[in-house]
């Protein structure tokens, strides 16, 4: 099927079945790459958090940080550009998951289970360990590059995990 030539802002306007059928041909689109780990810190949480349940919106905010003018370019070129910043912030997540996730101790999965968990707070317990607890300091963390923020992360993690190791001796 042809890609029609129409803006971003034209697609939208598009009656739903449409509009699903358009986007679905457009993010099958190859070539397109967009590395989120240059992003700030505050862009891939936004993101990690956002992916779950994306909208139009969105996409639209999403695809915005790369693509200055958005709602005039091609419709195709931001779907297919909003599924490479998708990709990329699923490697991300991965990679945070397998590098800075540690696995619970029977103590700490019965700690939580008591509370409640964290999950209500989504990303906002990996900025506050950043900011040291300092509120003050949350949005300078945000404006930070991901990856000083993530190698940061990892620092800290190393150093918790050499403070318990040394504990048990």
């Amino acid at each position: 099927m042809k890609i029609p030539q129409l803006t971003f802002e034209e697609f939208l306007l598009l009656p739903d079945s449409q509009r699903e059928e358009l986007q679905h041909i457009a993010m099958m689109q190859e070539g397109f790459v967009v590395d989120c780990r240059k992003w700030t810190h505050g862009q891939v949480k936004d993101a990690q958090e956002i992916m779950p349940s994306v909208t139009y919106q969105n996409i639209y905010d999403l695809v915005a940080i790369d693509m200055p003018g958005i709602a005039t370019a091609p419709f195709h070129i931001v779907l297919a550009t909003f599924e490479a910043i998708r990709q990329s912030v699923e490697e991300i997540s991965l990679l945070e998951s397998e590098t800075l996730g540690g696995t619970p101790t029977p103590k700490e999965i019965e700690a939580l289970d008591e509370m409640g968990g964290f999950d209500n707070f989504y990303k906002f317990p990996e900025t506050d360990a950043l900011c040291q607890g300092d509120i003050t300091k949350y949005e300078t963390v945000r404006a930070l590059p991901w990856e000083l923020c993530y190698v940061k992360a990892l620092y800290n993690k190393a150093i918790n995990d050499y403070t318990k190791a040394l504990n048990k001796c």
